[in-house]
């Protein structure tokens, strides 16, 4: 296990349904376990009431931009990104296997084809990814504030700052979402994890590279099951993340 020796955390923006998992075991075989932070939804860094960010070194979390400002320290970033209609149909299919998620009675009745033309999931569709990667819009502290612990429990400040992120404009959202990649220390993709691995092993001199983990990525199923119509609406949903997914795609070999 390697001490990751930084005077600014890392903090993996773990964007949903982008092979997080992975990245998650590879963190735990990398670095000393205890510099890793368990907590992986933003609504559990403020239920714990006793959470102490300066024990930690590592984060891999739902937090979108607002990871800074939740530990009182600047991190380093990185992240990875998903072919947007792959990633979408995994989002459906997670929702649906997850009863804890504040949709998922209504999302679990509802086919691939229903899920992706019913407006209630354009939260969930539209321009995911690059939201994720815009920055905050509203302090924390204040969101947190009006959150109950029933509300936390039930991930509603998570839902809470996906709604937040659909005020963005489109232009916003590239601009957004092109700067902060460009800023962090590596960008990855699904399909290529081995180098986005290899390029943390170099940053932070990782000797013995953990090998590449395969949990819980999905593949198969995304178009097949979509009419042509659903389909072109599903691309027009996710222009900026198709145009951001294959610049970091291209750079890598994923196509």
């Amino acid at each position: 296990m390697l001490s990751l020796d930084v005077k600014k955390p890392l903090y993996f923006r773990h964007i949903p349904k982008t092979a997080g998992s992975s990245v998650r075991v590879w963190l735990f075989n990398a670095f000393e376990l205890e510099k890793l932070c368990q907590k992986g939804m933003v609504d559990q860094f403020f239920s714990d009431k006793h959470f102490s960010p300066e024990r930690y070194s590592i984060y891999s979390a739902h937090c979108h931009g607002y990871m800074d400002d939740i530990i009182g320290r600047e991190t380093i970033q990185c992240a990875v990104l998903r072919d947007p209609i792959i990633r979408t149909y995994s989002h459906w299919r997670e929702i649906c296997r997850s009863p804890y998620h504040p949709h998922h009675l209504r999302v679990s009745r509802q086919g691939y084809e229903e899920f992706v033309n019913d407006d209630c999931n354009d939260v969930f569709i539209r321009n995911f990814q690059a939201r994720y990667l815009c920055p905050p819009r509203v302090r924390i502290s204040v969101l947190a504030s009006q959150m109950s612990d029933s509300d936390l429990d039930a991930f509603k400040m998570s839902m809470r700052l996906e709604e937040l992120s659909m005020d963005w404009t489109e232009k916003e959202i590239y601009d957004h979402s092109s700067r902060a990649l460009h800023e962090m220390l590596a960008v990855g993709t699904v399909g290529q994890l081995d180098s986005f691995f290899e390029s943390l092993s170099y940053r932070f001199n990782v000797q013995n590279c953990p090998s590449t983990p395969r949990e819980n990525v999905l593949s198969g199923g995304a178009t097949e099951s979509l009419s042509p119509a659903s389909l072109i609406r599903l691309q027009n949903m996710t222009a900026v993340d198709r145009t951001i997914y294959e610049r970091y795609a291209y750079l890598s070999g994923d196509i």
